[in-house]
């Protein structure tokens, strides 16, 4: 790990789930802090676990409003202390596209002298995240706003609790084209534990197994109703 780990892409493409599971994986190891950056999106972000979180070791650092009916886009001088505390590892969840990576922007001046992994998630079955093209846009819109080049590159394709071998492979082909146009290296492949031990042999991208933490119930209750339907 670095000392700062960001997390950017689109929406739905599973970088909160993915910053949730660093952060647990890291609080094991060293002192953490989680820092959600979205302030666009009011759903599905990591510091809707706060409470988990901080029974693990996490210190989560959010948005002045997150998670309150305030729609008011502002954030608290509290998340500069990251660039202070030099003995905490960071995670950085970094809200959807490139509107909410011009958040991440206004920090350019303290990241530029740190140690830092910027990666973007991809989840190639989402919207506008289906192939290299729509990809490209993507990552030059965010590495703009962000004023940050990316690192590395995850392959996180899925369709929630649908997703099969089938998606994330891929997904790998979508990456891998996205690797060579940009020169970004794939850096792992995302998924549950069952899915990816089905992968096959010939993918040699390392395996992030990850938990899921922000499905709600209600969205699974939805789903089963419907399939009966």
């Amino acid at each position: 790990m670095h000392r700062i780990n960001i997390f950017c892409g689109n929406y739905g493409s599973g970088k909160t789930e993915i910053s949730l599971n660093t952060a647990l994986r890291c609080a094991a190891q060293r002192p953490t802090t989680l820092v959600d950056l979205d302030i666009v999106n009011p759903y599905f972000r990591s510091s809707e676990q706060t409470e988990m979180l901080s029974r693990h070791g996490v210190n989560v650092l959010c948005p002045t409003f997150a998670n309150t009916s305030v729609d008011i886009p502002s954030l608290p001088a509290s998340i500069q202390s990251i660039f202070a505390d030099k003995s905490r590892t960071v995670i950085i969840d970094v809200g959807g596209d490139d509107t909410g990576a011009t958040a991440l922007g206004r920090y350019h001046g303290f990241l530029s002298r740190e140690d830092v992994c910027a990666c973007l998630v991809v989840n190639a079955r989402r919207p506008f995240s289906k192939g290299a093209d729509e990809l490209m846009v993507m990552l030059e819109d965010i590495q703009s706003k962000a004023r940050i080049k990316m690192d590395c590159i995850i392959n996180n394709t899925n369709m929630a609790r649908l997703t099969t071998v089938s998606d994330i492979m891929y997904g790998a082909e979508v990456t891998e084209e996205l690797s060579a146009r940009c020169g970004i290296p794939v850096k792992c492949v995302c998924g549950t534990k069952a899915l990816l031990e089905q992968l096959p042999d010939s993918y040699k991208v390392p395996r992030f197994p990850i938990e899921i933490y922000m499905r709600p119930d209600w969205l699974d209750e939805t789903s089963i109703s419907e399939d009966v339907q």
